[in-house]
């Protein structure tokens, strides 16, 4: 407490020793001091040119010129608000960057920014190259939301952040040095570290030019495969091979685009549609909360009142829409493999099951993953940019071939490539595995329904007891799902603690299969019954996850155990439950609701807004250049824009990289013979009654009897 008191005094105090007469001295005095004492440091150690530089600066300041003094006024002053919490100030990044002056020797001194990190509590190490810090920087940007942080240690649990102009010839070392002196504590209560941006083109590297010729390849087949559809359009004409139209924007977009009444077939799931929309809507306001919490701000004491509220659970609790897409997932497999299974004619092809969804899945994801270890890197800038971004390059260019894999959370849980696509891996590993049920479901159903329970129980006991063993807390939520460290390795990304909302569709998906074979009936007062007692555990779920994050109560490890282990499971019967009565005529308007046929579209974009989501937010995050307010209502307002940018490259994107594969794959197994080319306008593209998402739901159809491959 003495220290932070201390601190704050020693920054006020320096703040008023800048008061100058005139609107030129309010600029240069407050960091003229500053470059004296770089200059003194550089000067004893070593005159090189950093020494020189300095000193022609300050000598041009005293000679009033206009660069030199623009390179004192990029730097960062003293902020206001620093007791709610807007303790970093960035200076002017693109001030900086365009500073070009000439020494009274005639030699060029160029403007860098620097971003100087102060932690009061050792959280971040001076070298900044290590995993390990990636995950304690994206920490301290929201440590106001985890259990039991104080307002008054504020100093001590963030980085305070400066930005400083300073001459290229001058390193990131030096500038640490003269910043210790200045800071009135001792070595080991400090540490210190930056990154400095210079303004220069760099030349694209070998990743660069094979993303920008696969890119350019793509859009090729785009453009070529568009023309020769209208072509064949205007003459009346259907094409020999279907192949041709792979890639037409025409075809694949009216049908990625369409709007069909739902329909009335028996075996329909129309409900999947909203629940999709609905889902991928939330995790993208996750996100954005994550990202705007986690980003500097003026007011960044706030979130503890923000947290304080009950509605926050919707955030907080937010993390359950990932166990809706685990338990669609389940439930869409074992429906339609059973559906396709049904006359008993039919024989499982293990190789193409397999393959089928490999190809299904992973083209836009890899389309994604040569994005992020290429060009990603080169789309923005700004002070917060090199402090994260070369992170997500490099797990992407050292890990890319586990993400394709699918192996990341148990080869590289820290450093995952696409880190959204933790989820990915999880759902690949369980259709992996998911013969070992399927075939049983067929031969053994009784031993079936025994042993899904036993494993079922099993999931329950193996996260109770990984949470209460490790003392974890209930509050995991998408809001901090990348920044607390050993619980998300080992609570949050595992398969073996995902399985069981994944298995509970498994297990419902079989009895709704025999529900619609069978003439299904239940009363009135059942139906109502089951509803509320839904609905009340849905909600009972998000809001339970409140109490976990309230700054001043104790943690109770037995209280979080039940809570994690409960919640997942008890969220994937209800959503069960929804999909269910939907689809048996038990659903009334909440059927309705979800059924509305302008759900589709957002449907069958929720794969690729899933895959790009995320790095839409990061670039439009990690380049702020002001600190922000946090508020609901900016962040609503971030989320809607968030949201429409993100379906607007999800059309481009699943139009390049998940229609075309369709069309490509039932062309090679020999559907597009010449006689068949009329099915072209119907099948071309993500047929409009697909259903699913990302974790592999995309691949699960209700009308394509070719979605899960089995052979006569």
């Amino acid at each position: 407490m003495y220290k932070i008191h201390l601190f704050l005094i020693f920054l006020i105090c320096r703040q008023h020793s800048i008061v100058a007469l005139n609107f030129k001295n309010v600029i240069v005095a407050d960091k003229f001091e500053f470059y004296e004492k770089l200059r003194s440091i550089i000067s004893f150690n070593n005159n090189d040119q950093c020494a020189l530089d300095v000193e022609e600066i300050l000598t041009a300041v005293k000679d009033g010129k206009e660069w030199a003094i623009r390179m004192l006024d990029a730097s960062a002053k003293m902020p206001s608000g620093i007791l709610m919490g807007n303790i970093v100030a960035l200076g002017n990044y693109d001030e900086c960057l365009s500073v070009k002056g000439e020494s009274y020797s005639g030699d060029k001194i160029i403007g860098q920014y620097c971003m100087l990190y102060v932690s009061l509590s050792g959280e971040i190490s001076s070298t900044m190259n290590s995993t390990e810090n990636f995950y304690r920087i994206r920490r301290i940007g929201r440590d106001l939301a985890i259990p039991r942080a104080q307002i008054l240690d504020l100093p001590s649990m963030f980085s305070l952040g400066f930005g400083l102009c300073l001459p290229t010839s001058c390193s990131i070392d030096r500038v640490i040095e003269v910043i210790k002196e200045k800071i009135p504590f001792a070595a080991n209560e400090v540490q210190l570290a930056g990154t400095c941006a210079l303004n220069e083109n760099t030349s694209f590297n070998a990743a660069d030019w094979v993303a920008i010729f696969i890119f350019s390849l793509f859009g090729g087949f785009l453009i070529c495969s568009t023309i020769y559809d209208i072509h064949l359009r205007s003459k009346g004409k259907t094409p020999k091979y279907r192949i041709l139209l792979a890639f037409s924007m025409y075809t694949n977009g009216e049908k990625l685009l369409a709007i069909n009444p739902p329909s009335n077939k028996g075996d329909s799931i129309s409900c999947i549609h909203g629940l999709r929309a609905l889902s991928i809507s939330w995790v993208v306001l996750a996100h954005r909360y994550d990202f705007g919490i986690e980003q500097p701000k003026i007011n960044l004491v706030h979130v503890k009142d923000w947290v304080s509220q009950y509605y926050s659970a919707i955030i907080t609790g937010g993390s359950v829409a990932v166990d809706t897409f685990f338990t669609m997932s389940g439930l869409l497999l074992s429906y339609i493999f059973l559906k396709h299974m049904a006359n008993g004619k039919r024989k499982f092809n293990l190789f193409s099951f397999y393959v089928h969804r490999y190809l299904r899945l992973t083209p836009p994801y890899a389309a994604m993953i040569l994005i992020q270890a290429s060009l990603l890197i080169r789309m923005a800038d700004g002070p917060l940019w090199d402090k994260l971004i070369p992170y997500y390059t490099r797990f992407c260019t050292d890990y890319f071939w586990s993400a394709l894999l699918y192996i990341q959370t148990i080869y590289n849980a820290t450093e995952i490539c696409i880190p959204q696509s933790w989820y990915l891996q999880a759902d690949m590993q369980m259709f992996i595995l998911s013969p070992l049920i399927l075939l049983p479901m067929i031969k053994w159903p009784k031993y079936f329904i025994r042993g899904t329970a036993l494993l079922l129980m099993a999931s329950v006991g193996i996260i109770f007891g990984i949470t209460y063993v490790n003392n974890f807390t209930g509050a995991i939520s998408e809001v901090d799902n990348l920044g607390v460290g050993d619980q998300i390795q080992y609570l949050y990304f595992p398969t073996y603690t995902r399985y069981g909302p994944w298995l509970a569709g498994i297990l419902v998906g079989y009895l709704l299969h025999n529900a619609k074979k069978r003439e299904f009936k239940l009363n009135s007062t059942s139906v109502i019954t089951l509803w509320l007692i839904t609905l009340t555990t849905l909600g009972a779920i998000v809001f339970g996850s409140h109490p976990f994050y309230q700054l001043d109560r104790e943690q109770d490890v037995l209280e979080a155990s039940f809570y994690q282990c409960l919640s997942k499971i008890c969220w994937s019967f209800g959503i069960c439950w929804i999909i269910f009565a939907c689809s048996t005529g038990y659903g009334g308007p909440i059927n309705w609701f979800l059924s509305w046929s302008y759900w589709q579209p957002l449907s069958r974009l929720s794969y690729c807004i899933y895959l790009t989501h995320y790095q839409i937010q990061l670039l439009l995050m990690h380049s702020v250049k002001t600190p922000s307010y946090f508020s609901d209502i900016n962040m609503i307002h971030g989320f809607i824009g968030d949201m429409g940018l993100s379906i607007f490259v999800s059309i481009f994107w699943s139009l390049a990289f998940e229609s075309p594969i369709t069309v490509i794959e039932k062309s090679l197994q020999g559907d597009g013979r010449k006689d068949e080319s009329k099915k072209v306008r119907e099948s071309n593209g993500t047929s409009h009654a697909q259903v699913g998402i990302e974790n592999g739901g995309y691949t699960h159809s209700t009308d394509d009897i070719k979605e899960i491959k089995c052979d006569n």
